[in-house]
């Protein structure tokens, strides 16, 4: 049994419209992750990185210096990133003491020594 509540119709959504005359600030490049904002002319990198986005300025109008700090602002990002996942601090019972590390520091110390 299909009861009438389940076959009623919906109304059609309308894609809004931006104003006619209004463009927008951003334009997009034929790079990837690279845009430019219109008014100054200043391209940005738009990257993500472990699911954060990140919109930096390039500070230049010029294209080729654009791609070639793109490359090493997404390089640098996602090294910091890894850097900031690496310091872990692990805690355990050994040989009758509480024991930590750092993986960061590569060094193991007894917290305390009952």
């Amino acid at each position: 049994m299909i009861l009438p509540f389940d076959t009623g119709r919906t109304k059609a959504v309308q894609p809004t419209e931006k104003e006619p005359g209004k463009a927008s600030k951003w334009s997009k490049t034929q790079y990837a992750n690279l845009i430019r904002y219109a008014p100054s002319g200043i391209y940005f990198a738009r990257i993500r990185v472990q699911g954060k986005l990140i919109l930096e300025p390039l500070k230049t109008t010029r294209i080729p210096v654009a791609k070639l700090r793109l490359a090493g602002l997404g390089k640098e990002e996602r090294q910091k990133a890894e850097n900031q996942t690496a310091i872990a601090i692990t805690v355990a019972w050994r040989g009758g003491a509480w024991w930590w590390s750092v993986v960061a520091w590569g060094r193991t110390t007894p917290l305390t020594s009952q």
